[in-house]
């Protein structure tokens, strides 16, 4: 919210429930609103039968005299309705200032409303020849420090990490968000751990299974896993979602086929992967989803590379 030239409010919608970003800057603003202009990445929402009261009423009542919407809302409960109520009520309205960049910065809720889905991004690193591990399944050290502390930055803006037990019983990460110089990123909302185990081969000591006060922990598992060890997990406040086996499926699938079986464009809506200049010895472990991407969008460092496409092959590069 800016007027006389400066800012004098300005919100952000923090979580679902919560109040939207105009509330929060215009109730910061107060008075100073009047005759000022309103900045929005995403057009005021105007529908009822939802968790908040709808956002348009409130900008008109505030007596703003423009609105700047970066984009149109893709929900077709609002889709122009917004700034059509703006402009009947005499207040100017842009549309499609910084129209890009809000469209990347909403990709997730565009994502959920236009196909009901959640948004999923495919994370993995490799090598040169496009391995993803080595012939024992050791993957930890492929890329190099840079790429580990940008898959922190990822994993602090993700709900949840999904990881087949192979990369577990690999590589035991905590899963956790832990940015340097960051005094409060072990206090931080942290993402839900989820792990898919259909056997339930998790070792009891994995790393992923403990601080549980600050990340929790959820297994994806089968019926065939043992009776007893889901109890233990459960006492240790863990979830395990016990799922019927899908018809065909392999239980022994092996390490590093898993991100093969994310390859399709259904299971995933935007891929991250990360290029080292260095190469595996024969017989190390494949990413053919990974490969496939050196085509697509890409953004090139001295040490490698970070790609970030979608299934459509359009994207931009990760910073």
């Amino acid at each position: 919210m800016a007027s006389g030239g400066r800012i004098v409010g300005q919100g952000s919608h923090r979580k679902p429930g919560g109040p939207h970003a105009e509330v929060l800057a215009l109730s910061q603003a107060g008075a100073r609103a009047k005759g000022g202009t309103l900045y929005v990445t995403l057009e005021p929402c105007s529908h009822l039968k939802k968790r908040t009261p709808p956002c348009v009423p409130l900008v008109i009542r505030s007596g703003v005299r423009r609105v700047v919407v970066a984009m149109v809302d893709p929900n077709p409960l609002v889709s122009g309705r917004g700034i059509a109520q703006l402009k009947e009520a005499g207040i100017s309205v842009v549309v499609g200032c910084g129209e890009q960049e809000a469209v990347q910065l909403n990709e997730a809720y565009c994502h959920w409303i236009q196909t009901g889905r959640p948004f999923t991004i495919l994370k993995a690193g490799m090598t040169l020849d496009g391995k993803i591990a080595t012939a024992v399944g050791e993957s930890q050290w492929i890329t190099d420090e840079a790429a580990r502390l940008h898959a922190h930055r990822l994993r602090a803006e993700v709900d949840a990490i999904l990881v087949g037990v192979g990369t577990v019983l690999c590589d035991d990460p905590r899963l956790t968000v832990r940015l340097p110089n960051d005094p409060i990123s072990a206090r931080r909302r942290q993402p839900l751990r989820v792990v898919v185990d259909s056997r339930l081969r998790i070792p009891s000591k994995a790393a992923v299974l403990e601080e549980q006060t600050l990340a929790h922990t959820l297994i994806a598992t089968t019926g065939a896993a043992p009776i007893r060890k889901v109890a233990q997990l459960r006492r240790r406040g863990i979830d395990v979602l016990v799922l019927p086996k899908a018809e065909g499926a392999s239980t022994s699938q092996r390490y590093g086929r898993g991100s093969d079986n994310w390859a399709s464009p259904a299971c995933w809506s935007k891929a991250a992967a990360r290029s080292m200049p260095r190469c595996c010895r024969p017989g190390s472990r494949s990413g053919s989803c990974v490969m496939s991407l050196r085509s697509c969008s890409a953004g090139r460092t001295p040490r490698g590379w970070w790609a970030a496409v979608r299934p459509d092959g359009f994207g931009r590069p990760y910073r």
